[in-house]
C-alpha cells in the first residue's frame, strides 16, 4: 500500500461518495469534492490532520443542505413541467366540491360542520369542531 493517506486515494473518494448517499444525488457529487478541498486546505508537511473527521463534520451541515436543495429542485421541476400541481393544494378561500364534502362525511367529520359546508360553501365560516385539523383543515 502506498504512503499516501486514505483521503488521497481512490478508495477514500469512494468512501466519500458512499457518505454522500445520505445527502441524495447532490450529496453524492459534493461529498468527494469537499473531501478534495479539505485535502488541499490541510496539506501541510509537518502535522497530520484527520481529514475524514473534518470532512464528516462538514457533512453534518452538508447533508441537510443537500436534501433540502434536492427537494426544492425536484418540486420546482414538477411545478415547471406541470403547473396544475399547485392547483391541487387547497387554499382556505376555496369552495369545497360536493365530492370533498361527501368524503369528509364518510371519514366521520362532525355533522354540524358538514351541514355548514353545504349551506355556506366556505371552509372559513364553518368552525364547529376544534379537531378539524385531523380532517386536513386548520382553522385560524
Amino acid at each position: 500500500m502506498a504512503d499516501s493517506p486514505l483521503s488521497f486515494t481512490k478508495r477514500g473518494k469512494l468512501i466519500a461518495v458512499a457518505g454522500g448517499v445520505l445527502g441524495g444525488p447532490i450529496g453524492m457529487l459534493l461529498s468527494p469534492l469537499v473531501l478534495m478541498l479539505v485535502n488541499l486546505a490541510t496539506c501541510t508537511k509537518g502535522k497530520a490532520f484527520n481529514r475524514f473527521a473534518i470532512w464528516a463534520a462538514l457533512g453534518i451541515i452538508g447533508i441537510p443542505a443537500s436534501v433540502i436543495s434536492t427537494a426544492v429542485l425536484l418540486f420546482g421541476t414538477a411545478v415547471i413541467l406541470d403547473p396544475s400541481v399547485l392547483q391541487d393544494i387547497p387554499s382556505p378561500g376555496d369552495t369545497p366540491t360536493e365530492g370533498e364534502i361527501n368524503s369528509f362525511e364518510e371519514s366521520g367529520a362532525p355533522r354540524e360542520w358538514i351541514s355548514c359546508l353545504r349551506e355556506k360553501y366556505d371552509y372559513n365560516k364553518c368552525h364547529s369542531d376544534e379537531n378539524l385539523s385531523k380532517y386536513g383543515y386548520h382553522t385560524n
